[in-house]
């Protein structure tokens, strides 16, 4: 098959700032292309290439205005904030139309993030797909934003781009169900397929022994409110206040636009000695996340709301034990007390508790780390996922007949 993966976030030129969606498409493009197919990854121009296998090819889309002179009229004068993501719109259908004509393609695919399909014109019949990563709405939403202007547009533009595609896919059963509600597709519309991804490299690491004087927490991800910041504010001091030999990493970006700066927050209630124990190294890329995936004691993932997030897979597969929030595609992953420990969002004393019992009980935290391995092994084998992928491209094209 030939397939276009449209992406805006991936290749990076930093390498430390893959979020969710990056490290997607950047797995299905590698793994596809192991099966034989070819890949057309188009991304905004501006972002550095990526070194990846000759059958992965890498394109970049700008800016096109629209040819309506009202629309530019509006786009000029007038208060739109969307104009730029609209203009990239335009310029990504008129790139799709070229890709296609000089090297052909099958399917192409969009995630519903950015709406960046909304102006996606079909060429040659070629079928557009949807992969649900976590649409805008559902993310402002958990991190408690009231929608302004700009945001209802940004709603509007999403809704624009799904109505576009002829199939869809959630890797997730929890977004699945949301998604459905939210904007009224049917349930058989959308297929549940996991994302894929590739263990390989992590399972190489080897963990340490245990040592009775040391106790390393990780949290990796966004640091916003979606991702259970508001409740670290809350519960730090409390994890500290267990053991004076338990540190703290806070791994990821802390100043995200708009939103609360949660580092400064837990910054300020801290004491002295408690901040030597807290670390926030910022954005990290995955070979920098390795040591600290090894090195750690216990991998904390208190997110509001999650579809299949890396950050978890990735901590599961190095065989960390992991203490999680009970919600969403979480629960889909983590059997309470048999690879991992679940607590609910509001009950900041059962997290509190769990992580003392890991503390106190490390062969207990051996255990769930050896078990989240093997969920791993199990429902993200590589072979099986692509399988899926293959076999849900191959049924939009049959629908396309």
């Amino acid at each position: 098959m030939k397939i276009a993966l449209v992406n805006s976030e991936y290749p990076s030129p930093s390498g430390s700032d893959h979020g969710g969606i990056a490290t997607y498409t950047y797995t299905l493009a590698s793994l596809m292309a192991q099966r034989g197919h070819t890949v057309h990854i188009l991304t905004r121009s501006g972002i550095r290439d990526h070194d990846m296998t000759p059958l992965v090819h890498i394109h970049q889309f700008g800016f096109r205005r629209s040819t309506n002179c009202l629309t530019r009229l509006i786009g000029r004068f007038g208060n739109n904030p969307l104009a730029w993501e609209q203009g990239q719109s335009r310029a990504l259908s008129s790139l799709l139309a070229a890709v296609a004509l000089k090297d052909g393609l099958d399917i192409v695919e969009f995630p519903e993030y950015g709406g960046l399909a909304c102006c996606y014109r079909p060429v040659k019949r070629i079928p557009c797909c949807i992969t649900f990563h976590t649409p805008s709405e559902l993310v402002d939403t958990f991190n408690g934003i009231q929608p302004a202007g700009r945001h209802r547009q940004q709603y509007l533009m999403e809704r624009r781009a799904i109505r576009r595609a002829a199939a869809f896919k959630s890797p997730s059963t929890a977004l699945k169900n949301w998604v459905c509600e939210h904007y009224g597709l049917p349930p058989a519309s959308v297929t549940t397929i996991h994302n894929p991804f590739d263990a390989s490299s992590i399972r190489k690491i080897r963990r340490p022994a245990d040592d009775l004087h040391r106790f390393d927490i990780l949290f990796s991800g966004r640091f916003e409110r979606r991702k259970g910041a508001e409740l670290l504010l809350h519960c730090i001091k409390k994890i500290l206040s267990i053991n004076n030999v338990i540190t703290f990493t806070i791994a990821g970006e802390t100043d995200i636009g708009n939103s609360p700066n949660y580092r400064q927050s837990i910054e300020r209630i801290l004491s002295p000695e408690e901040r030597m124990r807290v670390w926030f190294p910022g954005p990290l890329s995955f070979k920098k996340l390795l040591p600290l995936y090894s090195n750690s004691s216990l991998f904390l993932f208190p997110s509001l709301f999650e579809n299949s997030p890396y950050a978890l897979l990735e901590a599961m597969s190095a065989g960390l034990p992991v203490v999680a929030t009970a919600c969403s595609g979480i629960n889909e992953i983590i059997t309470h007390n048999e690879n991992g420990l679940l607590f609910s969002p509001d009950d900041h004393e059962t997290l509190i508790g769990h992580i003392r019992a890991l503390f106190d009980n490390r062969d207990l935290a051996s255990s769930l780390g050896r078990n989240a391995l093997a969920t791993i092994q199990q429902l993200y084998d590589p072979e099986k996922i692509i399988n899926s992928h293959c076999a849900f491209y191959q049924s939009v094209l049959t629908g396309r007949r």
